[in-house]
């Protein structure tokens, strides 16, 4: 082999070397990118199912919380009806 052939061997060898890195180094970005693209729209779905629980669970409280407060209305009106407490009577002098 003449001197000439082997630097040609070389030349193509580093030159497919540098052609791997390169291919690698766009590689590594590709995934890189890919990889924050699906770490965002899984933050934003799990970000939105968290603010549709919140959601629901305050419909839930404001409810109970209604029926609560209704039925310690009624059961105050039950006992001052049962005291005979808030009629309101004649004024004494």
């Amino acid at each position: 082999m003449t001197p000439t052939a082997r630097r040609t061997v070389a030349g193509r060898a580093l030159d497919a070397g540098a052609q791997a890195a390169s291919t690698a180094l766009l590689v590594q970005r590709v995934a890189q990118e890919t990889a924050e693209r699906v770490a965002a729209e899984t933050a934003a779905r799990v970000s939105q199912q968290y603010e549709t629980a919140i959601a629901e669970l305050t419909k839930t409280l404001d409810k109970n919380t209604k029926r609560a407060l209704k039925s310690v209305r009624a059961a105050a009106d039950l006992a001052q009806s049962a005291t005979g407490k808030g009629k309101k009577k004649g004024k004494k002098d």
